[in-house]
């Protein structure tokens, strides 16, 4: 899950799979196998840029519509519950 937080996080980035195996923490081999299956469902695309692969994540994606979605109702609400004071009574 790490991929795909960091990648909701840089939403609209492109990152080679080094940045991304740097950034979110997960060895270079796991991500190589988890980015080709997240391509083949299409949660990421991939660019050519000169000889290294670019990857972000596919925003047309109807499953990655829905995370993204999630995650903006996620930190309106967390927003909304910092935002009250508690009353001492």
């Amino acid at each position: 899950m790490r991929v795909i937080d960091f990648l909701i996080e840089n939403t609209g980035y492109d990152y080679t799979k080094t940045e991304i195996a740097k950034r979110s923490g997960i060895d270079w081999s796991t991500l190589s196998k988890m980015l080709d299956k997240m391509e083949r469902y299409r949660l990421i695309v991939s660019v050519r840029k000169e000889k290294e692969k670019l990857y972000r994540l596919n925003e047309k994606n109807s499953l990655v519509k829905d995370l993204l979605s999630l995650e903006l109702d996620l930190i309106d609400e967390y927003s909304e519950e910092e935002m009250v004071v508690p009353v001492n009574g």
